[in-house]
């Protein structure tokens, strides 16, 4: 947006740092003129679509668990402490339960078995002021008793885990609890990738005799919350 520039006009071409071409003529003939650019183009958009997918699997990869509520259907464990008798389910927060069993039988031909409701409980859960959903923030489970591990993956459990996420409307904390320095660390990535996009392999670069360089490392307030959330296991 500038004097003389027509309505609808895009950025067709970047030749240089000081030179561009528009996508339509200029109806004025002016310099020292400051161009505004209203938005970007839509053709970014696939772009940016899949640079978020690719932060969020990034993000979930690093801690070892998924973020977005869900329902993880028979989400297997092994036991590796014989005197073991608490389970931390991976996605949490944990809203509810509704299987958790433990394997008879072979590996070949296992017979799943109903732990005894009595015999296993969320460990300190929690009721949410403003929605007033209870929930179990480290996922833990105690078993009275103590868990098998004559084999491995011997537990599985069915659960909704995960925080719930409403981008429609992210400041409602009714419907959306993701996290705000989980989605700074994910649009940091997403920022640093897109902003690279054509520098790939590229240390640094000079403009009109300024130099940048990158660093190649997350900064260490994205790897600092990446270590809050990280899968510890019990």
């Amino acid at each position: 947006m500038a004097t003389g520039i027509p309505s609808g006009t895009t950025i067709a071409a970047i030749i240089s740092s000081s030179q561009i071409t528009l996508s339509q003529a200029s109806t004025q003939t002016n310099t020292g003129q400051t161009l505004i650019v209203i938005d970007q183009p839509t053709a970014f958009d696939a772009v940016l679509v899949r640079l978020i997918n690719w932060a969020t699997n990034y993000i979930q990869n690093e801690c070892g668990r998924c973020f977005v509520q869900q329902t993880y259907t028979n989400d297997t464990y092994s036991i590796d402490n014989p005197s073991q008798e608490k389970l931390q389910l991976r996605n949490y927060p944990i809203f509810s339960i509704s299987s958790f069993q433990f394997r008879a039988g072979t590996v070949t031909s296992p017979s799943w078995t109903d732990f005894i409701a009595d015999q296993y409980e969320l460990i300190n859960p929690r009721t949410d002021p403003a929605s007033g959903l209870t929930y179990c923030p480290s996922g833990l489970i105690r078993v009275y008793g103590v868990l098998p591990m004559i084999a491995s993956n011997m537990i599985r459990a069915t659960y909704v885990g995960g925080y719930p996420v409403n981008w429609a409307n992210p400041e409602d904390h009714n419907t959306h609890w993701l996290p705000g320095d989980i989605t700074n660390v994910c649009e940091n990535l997403v920022v640093r990738r897109f902003t690279r996009r054509q520098a790939a392999g590229k240390n640094g670069q000079t403009i009109d005799g300024a130099t940048i360089n990158w660093r190649n490392a997350l900064d260490q307030e994205d790897i600092d919350v990446l270590g809050q959330y990280k899968d510890v296991h019990f």
